[in-house]
């Protein structure tokens, strides 16, 4: 007897294409916690999983059960048929062009596309605040030979020095505001405790104006606070949370009062022992 998978026709979507993200986001809970999962035997569920990969990284599958039974471990077609695509036909759908398609993977993508564009304007929007008053020439179009326009002279090389030591000294209050990608980028390889990356930069894209310097430079001066601190150092972040835990529980705007060092805890040690002490250590 022959299996098809839902026999009902899906428009085409223009989503299904190659992936280029070299991962697929994988939630064990949904996947374990299916009850066509739990039906499934070991060998049907590692198909079944193959056949989700490949939805995801080629966009659709063939809907031919004997290139499904050869791509996904050389199975003789027959069994294949009989054995293993009784379980999984009918979790995936058929688009107009006949191939599959599965409905959580395409949600999933769906997703992760409309993150991308939030990103891709939030930077777009990052970059054109910061450029936008810096466009003029720095010279006149028929301005067209190789010597200096003018001998710079002693006050202006001087100021020039000055101008230049004093950038490097600044704090970082006149930088621009940085592509949400670069700015990602910077925090996440100051965080001490390098985990739960793509939550990380899902959670920083989702703070209020994060796109403009204001909030970079309140963001940036709140993480470095905390991560200089001892308790956020010790054994390499053994005790630090993770970028992602950092900004959802919006440490970074309560940063501590002394930067360089963690607040001691109170000493519980009764007054005559420290008296002894401080005696012992003259």
């Amino acid at each position: 007897m022959a299996y098809r998978a839902d026999s009902r026709r899906l428009p085409k979507r223009k989503a299904a294409v190659k992936e280029k993200a070299p991962y697929m986001p994988f939630y064990g809970r949904d996947f374990y916690g299916d009850l066509n999962v739990m039906a499934m035997n070991a060998e049907q569920r590692g198909v079944y999983l193959h056949l989700i990969w490949l939805c995801w990284q080629e966009g659709a599958i063939p809907s031919d059960v004997a290139t499904l039974a050869a791509v996904t471990g050389g199975f003789p077609v027959a069994y294949f048929q009989e054995q293993v695509w009784p379980k999984l036909c009918d979790l995936f759908k058929t688009q107009e062009d006949g191939k599959l398609i599965h409905l959580k993977v395409e949600a999933i993508r769906d997703g992760n596309e409309a993150f991308r564009k939030k990103r891709s304007e939030a930077g777009k929007a990052g970059n054109k605040v910061r450029w936008e008053g810096d466009r003029k020439p720095i010279a006149k179009p028929s301005q067209s030979d190789r010597k200096a326009i003018a001998k710079p002279s002693l006050s202006s090389s001087s100021s020039s020095s000055s101008s230049e030591s004093n950038t490097h000294c600044s704090s970082g209050d006149e930088r621009g505001a940085l592509s949400l990608d670069v700015f990602f980028e910077e925090r996440y390889s100051r965080h001490p405790k390098k985990r739960d990356r793509v939550l990380a930069q899902q959670a920083l894209s989702e703070i209020a104006g994060i796109e403009t310097a204001d909030v970079q430079e309140q963001f940036r001066r709140g993480h470095e606070a905390w991560i200089s601190t001892d308790t956020y150092q010790w054994k390499g972040g053994a005790n630090c949370p993770t970028l992602a835990e950092f900004i959802v529980d919006k440490t970074w705007q309560y940063p501590p009062d002394t930067p360089a060092e963690e607040p001691r805890l109170q000493s519980t040690m009764d007054p005559e022992t420290k008296r002894r002490m401080k005696d012992w250590n003259g």
